[in-house]
């Protein structure tokens, strides 16, 4: 049997503190909602290319 990893991502909002409260909930802003799709496409492409099975979001 051989393992297939998978990478499994939470949505985030890219803040710190109590700036990512005010920013709830994620889609309120659509820039940073943007940033984050953007990000987790660059993510998607890199387990690709190393062979990752599969890559998921909740």
């Amino acid at each position: 049997m051989s393992v297939k990893p998978i990478i499994q991502l939470y949505p985030v909002i890219p803040a710190h503190g109590r700036e990512r409260e005010t920013l709830r909930p994620i889609g309120r802003n659509r820039e940073r909602y943007q940033q984050v799709i953007r990000d987790w496409a660059k993510l998607a492409q890199a387990a690709d290319q190393l062979g990752y099975w599969g890559f998921s979001t909740i």
